[in-house]
């Protein structure tokens, strides 16, 4: 006949195992590493195809977590996100030249804000491109019209401190050094620009 004190340790033994087994760490699937947002290319004369980059910028997955997209108050009070493609840390450099989509602004009211392509409650596709040798940004509204693009703003690439390991978008406030008062140089401020991991070992945003 077993014992009742036996069995009551047995239960204590075994409960004790699933407690040890059940903080094993287990081994999950792989993450797959995002693939990077695929070119558009550029029209004649090195226009933009403006169905092309509607096209592809609707087809693309884009980054919504905070941390990854940034949401922010802009000009006049304007509620925007701006959301980076999921894969455009992997871009290799060259391929801007030839013209891609690597976020889009989301405007969160009824306000629009032509500067960045911002339609009232709508989508604007961040579309960098190269033009003359020089580095281009447009903001292409989604959109039957074209009245709210902005085309031809010059962009700068520039290294990260680290290689990326995912996607991040933000606004930024461009600053512009003034005149040197005292030992201080006055720091002037304008409206917040965009910002993105655009390669695999750059960042791009508007010149300020």
């Amino acid at each position: 006949m077993t014992r009742p004190d036996t069995i009551y340790h047995g239960r204590w033994a075994i409960l004790a195992l699933a407690a040890v087994l059940a903080c094993q760490p287990g081994r999950s699937a792989p993450v797959p590493t995002p693939a990077p947002p695929k070119p558009v290319g550029l029209g004649a004369g090195q226009s933009i195809d403006r169905a092309r980059v509607l096209a592809a910028g609707r087809a693309q997955r884009y980054d919504e977590n905070p941390g990854s997209s940034l949401k922010a108050v802009l000009d006049g009070g304007v509620q925007a996100t701006i959301e980076p493609d999921e894969g455009a840390y992997n871009l290799a450099e060259g391929t801007l030249d030839e013209g891609v989509v690597v976020a889009r602004f989301r405007n969160e009211g009824d306000t629009p804000l032509k500067r960045l392509g911002l339609i009232p409650n709508g989508t604007t596709f961040w579309f960098i491109y190269r033009k003359d040798k020089q580095l281009m940004s447009a903001y292409i509204a989604d959109a039957e019209s074209g009245e709210y693009d902005v085309v031809d703003v010059p962009t700068i690439l520039h290294p990260p401190t680290r290689p990326w390991r995912q996607s991040v978008a933000q606004w930024q406030l461009p600053g512009v050094i003034g005149e040197k008062v005292g030992a201080m140089r006055m720091l002037l401020s304008g409206g917040q620009q965009p910002w993105v991991s655009c390669a695999n070992m750059g960042c791009c945003k508007p010149q300020s």
